[in-house]
């Protein structure tokens, strides 16, 4: 919903030319992503080990799903920035700019999905459950790493692999400058 915001808020704001308003619609979009992420992700971390029992009777399946689910709440607030930013993107009419970064995203990622396959084959299947997860997380820091606004990317990447309580105790000061200036119309 928010990437949907995105798009609509930077097109209008752009549109009128209105630049900053644009800027401070997209930083207060970003936290709202990256802070939904995190609540998100907090709620599928104390529910971890709930949810599986809505789906199967076996332990084993139990166990890989709530492994998963650590992978996957640990993953929400990157997944909230990519989400916004790719709409902010889309809202400002750079979409060859954000194919052209989803072409080098798809080569580093190819990597990951052949480490995937070698890690997950053949140890069991929580194992096999995170690796698919941590592939997956691992696809949102790639596509952030390519964003505009980089300095950000790291901050986030770095908080989610390391810890998410250093996110909830971040600066809620939002980026500076998420989107790139508005192009001159022709």
């Amino acid at each position: 919903a928010l990437a949907i915001a995105g798009q609509a808020l930077t097109g209008a704001q752009l549109g009128s030319g209105d630049a900053r308003g644009a800027r401070e619609a997209t930083a207060l979009m970003v936290r709202w992503g990256v802070w939904g992420g995190v609540a998100l992700g907090l709620l599928l971390l104390a529910l971890h080990r709930v949810l599986p029992i809505l789906f199967t009777d076996d332990p084993a399946v139990r166990s890989a799903i709530a492994a998963g689910l650590v992978v996957i709440a640990l993953g929400q607030p990157l997944a909230g920035y990519v989400f916004v930013v790719d709409g902010v993107l889309i809202g400002a009419g750079d979409g060859r700019w954000l194919a052209g970064s989803m072409v080098l995203v798809l080569l580093a990622y190819v990597p990951v999905v052949a480490v995937t396959r070698a890690v997950g084959g053949g140890h069991g299947p929580e194992a096999a459950v995170v690796a698919l997860w941590m592939a997956a997380v691992s696809l949102f820091g790639t596509r952030t790493a390519v964003s505009p606004d980089a300095g950000v990317v790291v901050v986030v990447v770095v908080v989610v692999e390391s810890d998410v309580l250093a996110l909830l105790l971040a600066s809620l000061e939002p980026p500076q400058a998420v989107m790139p200036a508005p192009r001159a119309s022709r």
